[in-house]
């Protein structure tokens, strides 16, 4: 399975590079860079709202805003209220982009940007490095001239690359072919976020939200009525060092280094969104900045997917935007504070506390008494309806990014270790259940490894973070 796998990935990938190669670099780049910048003002524009504001888009974002004027209207007037004229007109002529697709309403467009978004943003840089031709495309008409390659092929070589792991991992992954040609998988492997983006140890949000030692009343808080500026990108970059400062990030070189590389890179930014970079300027500036990688000359699919620089190269300008390069700096600054072992530490609290979070939500009672027992520690330890629930949380690191058929062994192993390690970690929580049992009188226990980064496991009993809520609205925790 794994050999037809990989020369359908490697067949998808030529006729990827030869279907580009037809096109004029700089236009279409240039299209697809204003088309990206609407997606992510699409996705923003829906994203973590209030009571209030979910009330005002609620009955736009399920009307057929193709067939209905009226939902169309009140999609519009909504986003126009609240962001204004411009906004509203940006975000129609992008909708009306989908007009032939089976996305029908604003709800639909949201999730399918969603959960495209990563393989959107790979275009931007695979664009430059495939078309060297001539042909030119209608805007109105680039979705339907390259859905496919995002449909046909990114999908498809993720999906296939995924199985390829799984193959290596589960002795009994195996694939049924439908008469339609589908081709359908025994498991599924999820290595996203419910946002589509990947896992990170430990985020602002996670500290904010269960790390009582932060200084709330320190934290900048952008004036700006956009969805983006420079005045929240700013607030944004000064929080780092309230949310951080136990890690000593005010004296963090590297910190110190994107705080200054950020008022040069900003001088570029248009219309608080874009940030665009004629190449002798953009010279000067890595140059200045030379451990800092901002740009880098890619050769093809797996290394653009695998990589997340900041800046995209179209004809003689270096483009990136204002969310593309806090992103930079957030994964920057992540990977500098994960060194160090408080960092690490700390992260594995704030992430058992997240577990005890979402299980309260599905009616669990969670009991702090048992924390510590017999001078044994434990977890998370919750009981629901006269059960025992004991929650090992695993918090190491595996990447989840990198899709390379060549890099299926190592990401197999990777896999395997850890699988084994959580297999150990199973045991040693059946040989402690008495103890649980014991404090608290119930005769029922369920033990299970919860994992911060997903991995690809036979065991049941050990489940990624990302999809707990399934397990938890299915009641598949309870399975002795």
């Amino acid at each position: 399975m794994e050999r037809c796998l990989k020369e359908g990935s490697d067949a998808l990938l030529i006729e990827l590079e030869e279907g580009l190669a037809l096109y004029d670099g700089v236009a279409l780049g240039l299209q697809w860079k204003d088309f990206y910048l609407k997606v992510e003002e699409f996705i923003n524009l829906f994203e973590d709202l209030d009571s209030e504001e979910e009330e005002l888009f609620s009955e736009a974002l399920v009307g057929d805003f193709y067939s209905s004027p009226e939902s169309l209207c009140k999609s519009l007037l909504s986003i126009k209220e609240q962001y204004g004229t411009e906004t509203a007109e940006r975000m129609f002529s992008f909708a009306t982009l989908f007009h032939d697709t089976t996305i029908r309403t604003v709800w639909d467009l949201y999730n399918y940007c969603k959960s495209r978004r990563l393989h959107f943003a790979s275009m931007l840089y695979l664009i430059p490095i495939y078309a060297k031709g001539d042909k030119r495309i209608d805007d109105d008409d680039l979705i339907n001239e390259l859905s496919w390659c995002i449909e046909k092929v990114a999908v498809h070589v993720t999906t296939a690359f995924n199985a390829m792991l799984q193959c290596r991992c589960l002795p009994d992954f195996e694939a049924t072919i439908h008469q339609d040609g589908i081709l359908e998988f025994s498991d599924a492997y999820t290595q996203l976020e419910d946002v589509f983006l990947e896992p990170v140890r430990m985020t602002e949000c996670d500290l904010l939200e269960f790390d009582k030692n932060i200084r709330k009343e320190l934290l900048r808080r952008s004036s700006s009525s956009k969805l983006f500026s420079r005045d929240e990108f700013d607030a944004n970059l000064y929080n780092m060092s309230v949310y951080f400062v136990d890690y000593g990030i005010s004296k963090n070189p590297l910190y110190l280094e994107i705080k200054k590389l950020a008022d040069d890179v900003l001088h570029y930014l248009h219309d608080d969104f874009e940030i665009a970079i004629p190449e002798s300027d953009f010279r000067k500036i890595c140059h200045k900045y030379p451990s800092l990688v901002l740009y880098k000359d890619m050769s093809g699919y797996y290394e653009v997917t695998a990589s997340r620089y900041p800046f995209f190269r179209i004809g003689e300008i270096y483009y990136s935007t204002i969310l593309f390069f806090q992103r930079y700096i957030v994964n920057a600054i992540n990977r500098s504070l994960e060194r160090k072992k408080k960092f690490q530490v700390d992260s594995g609290f704030i992430f058992e506390k997240r577990v005890v979070d979402l299980v309260k939500g599905y009616g669990f009672e969670y009991r702090k008494t048992c924390k510590r027992i017999e001078h044994k520690e434990f977890d998370v330890v919750c009981v629901k309806d006269g059960c025992i629930y004991n929650f090992q949380c695993k918090n190491n690191y595996i990447n989840v990014q990198k899709i390379d058929t060549n890099w299926i062994k190592t990401a197999a192993q990777k896999h395997c270790t850890l699988a084994r390690a959580y297999d150990k970690a199973l045991k040693k929580e059946y040989n402690r259940e008495d103890m649980l049992k014991q404090e608290l009188g119930m005769d029922r226990i369920e033990s299970f490894v919860i994992t911060r980064f997903p991995v690809i496991t036979p065991n049941q009993r050990v489940v990624s973070f990302n999809i707990m809520p399934v397990y938890l609205e299915k009641g598949l925790f309870e399975i002795r």
